[in-house]
């Protein structure tokens, strides 16, 4: 195909050079300037190509069980973020499924489950309990490494009601076998299946004081905890 793009290149590019001189032309004949333009663009194609199936190769790898960290392709993760926060007074300890002969891992989207924890709660109690949650999927960043890469929830995660998953009121002290129903069936449309995900749950105190408007009303933040599951 190079040849035959020398001798084309020889007739459009010199459309003075008389027809028996082209014929006359070796086939193995192709100007040098012609050459190195081609092999250049050989070349660039060939580098193009390894690169997109590097990148290919890197992506995948980051959604295969052999990357997860923290043995997430075995289990759930869990651990405590209260210390990020400035006044935490809420601690989850630990955080396991309860008994359920439907449990499987990964977790499945279409199917509700319970969560039990161990709690410490050394503020006040809570009546109405808040919850921001936020969003990571472990993905390939710009650098090629795999990592936690920010999902974006469009603030429909923010200020949920989480007395309709957890036990309420949030009373003060130590507990155990304390309940948080989880139900994903509404985030399957937008969740992928076969990726891990941490969800970053930030606990929040939402009981207005008594002559606080609502407007100038900032729920204090009460514990923070992050887990991190495969979803199936």
């Amino acid at each position: 195909r190079l040849l035959a793009i020398c001798r084309v290149n020889n007739r459009e590019s010199n459309p003075d050079l008389p027809a028996y001189v082209a014929e006359a032309l070796p086939l193995n004949y192709c100007p040098p300037e012609l050459v190195g333009l081609l092999l250049c663009n050989s070349i660039m194609m060939l580098i193009a190509l390894i690169v997109f199936a590097m990148i290919t190769a890197i992506s995948s790898a980051c959604n295969s069980k052999e990357t997860f960290p923290n043995a997430t392709a075995l289990n759930f993760h869990h651990y405590s973020c209260t210390h990020e926060l400035r006044n935490g007074s809420f601690v989850i300890s630990s955080m396991t499924i309860s008994n359920d002969s439907e449990y499987h891992y990964p977790f499945d989207m279409g199917r509700l489950f319970s969560l039990t924890m161990t709690i410490n709660n050394t503020g006040i109690e809570v009546h109405n309990v808040l919850l921001d949650i936020e969003v990571f999927v472990w993905e390939r960043l710009e650098n090629g490494q795999c990592a936690w890469e920010k999902f974006p929830t469009f603030g429909f995660t923010e200020d949920l009601d989480g007395c309709e998953t957890m036990e309420c009121p949030l009373r003060v002290g130590y507990h155990e076998n304390f309940t948080m129903n989880v139900d994903m069936r509404g985030s399957a449309s937008f969740l992928d299946s076969g990726k891990l995900y941490q969800m970053k749950m930030i606990v929040k105190n939402g009981d207005r004081p008594k002559g606080v408007r609502l407007a100038d009303f900032v729920p204090p933040l009460l514990g923070c905890t992050v887990i991190q599951a495969a979803l199936l």
